[in-house]
Formats: C-alpha cells, structure tokens, sequence
C-alpha cells in the first residue's frame, strides 16, 4: 500500500542533497532511513540521561561527604582553638 505525502520543492532539493540520498534511493527509503536515524539518537540521548542521572547521583552523594567532613573538621578545628586558648592561661606557649 502506498500513501502519497506533499513535500515542498525546497524539502525535495534538501533531502537530495543529504549523505542518504544515494543513486537509486527512492525517498522510502530515505524516509527510513531518517527515521532508523532519529530512533538511534532518541536511544543515545535517554541513554545519556540515564548515564547522566547516575553521575549527578554520585555527585551529590560526594558533595554531602565532602559537607561532614567539612563539619567535623571545623569542630576539631573549633577543639583545638579552645585547647590552645586553655593551655594559654596555664602558661604554655604555643
């Protein structure tokens, strides 16, 4: 069965001119073949998303590690402040 579709000069001359358009193609299998090709890109693209989502996971996960061990840091950090103001009045030097 055969449908036929309008298609501008302009869109007729484009296709045309793509890699796809070799001798002997009919513009089925052109049209195959773009569409075999967005298939292609929309699997890559939700491939890359989903890649994407795993990373961003990750670093968020790294991000909230990097936070506590910020905050542990500061309240030794904090610890040794008062320690040394202490050992201050009893005389030691530092």
């Amino acid at each position: 069965m055969s449908t036929t579709i309008k298609v501008s000069e302009e869109t007729k001359e484009r296709m045309k001119n793509l890699d796809l358009a070799g001798k002997g193609k009919s513009y089925d299998m052109m049209i195959n073949d773009l569409i075999t090709s967005y298939e292609q890109k929309h699997k890559n693209h939700a491939k890359s998303m989903k890649q994407w989502k795993r990373d961003m996971a990750a670093y968020e996960k790294n991000v909230e590690a990097y936070k506590k061990r910020i905050a542990k840091f500061d309240k030794e950090e904090e610890s040794w402040k008062r320690l040394m103001k202490w050992a201050k009045t009893k005389g030691f030097k530092g």
